[in-house]
């Protein structure tokens, strides 16, 4: 990942005529945000919190990524709840049409002007990103920080959710819960976009109460379960 260095950020400050105060206002913000904030950076939310204006955020991360001191990355959005389906270095990789969201369960348009959006990224080689760290910064990586909902949708999650395991490479980790005939679940992994149906049978079906799934890069397998009620 690329690192903007106070000579890089002076450099692209030259390009596009930024002032020395703005430049300083720029950079004090951009090293005080949190590792998984400078990993996804909207230039137009970075603005407005550093108190900069718009266009001259906008050309300091043109001007630095073009000079090496950030990616560009283009991340497809669900337009539903802001979750970010994928994101890719090039532009001719945004897939093309459609994208699905595995947390609506739905289809949603790819659309260049309302569904694609740029981010920067900015993790000096001294930090260290942990995503995973707790279930708000992930949640946080994993969602456009120009969803107009955010609140309303953290609150939701909060309320819904029935508990969360953080998993090292080829480790193992359990989760428990406890449903009802009629209750409707998804056990939901946002670095692979994918998720479980959790179906909870009829007490006569005899369905189990433990299951195993398996997680790798290209998601869970099975992606449809079916549960007995009570402690699972």
């Amino acid at each position: 990942m690329s690192e903007a260095s106070p000579d890089l950020l002076r450099a692209a400050a030259a390009k596009c005529g930024c002032p020395d105060g703005t430049l300083s206002q720029f950079t004090e913000h951009l090293l005080g945000l949190p590792p998984h904030k400078a990993a996804r950076i909207n230039p137009f939310t970075f603005a407005e919190e550093a108190g900069v204006p718009a266009d001259l955020a906008v050309d300091l991360f043109v001007h630095g990524a073009k000079l090496g001191a950030f990616d560009l990355e283009w991340g497809m959005v669900c337009p539903l709840c802001g979750a970010i389906t994928n994101s890719v270095q090039d532009l001719d990789r945004i897939d093309a049409d459609i994208v699905f969201c595995a947390m609506c369960m739905r289809d949603a348009p790819s659309v260049l002007d309302d569904t694609v959006e740029v981010s920067f990224v900015h993790v000096p080689a001294a930090s260290r990103l942990d995503i995973h760290g707790d279930l708000a910064s992930y949640l946080q990586y994993y969602r456009s920080s120009s969803y107009p909902f955010g609140p309303d949708w953290d609150a939701f999650i909060q309320r819904q959710t029935k508990g969360d395991v953080k998993l090292e490479p080829g480790a193992d980790g359990s989760l428990t819960a406890s449903v009802e005939r009629g209750d409707a679940f998804r056990l939901l992994c946002m670095d692979t976009h994918s998720g479980v149906d959790i179906q909870i049978a009829d007490p006569s079906e005899g369905a189990p109460s433990e299951v195993s799934i398996s997680l790798t890069e290209g998601g869970f397998q099975p992606n449809r379960v079916r549960v007995a009620p009570g402690e699972i």
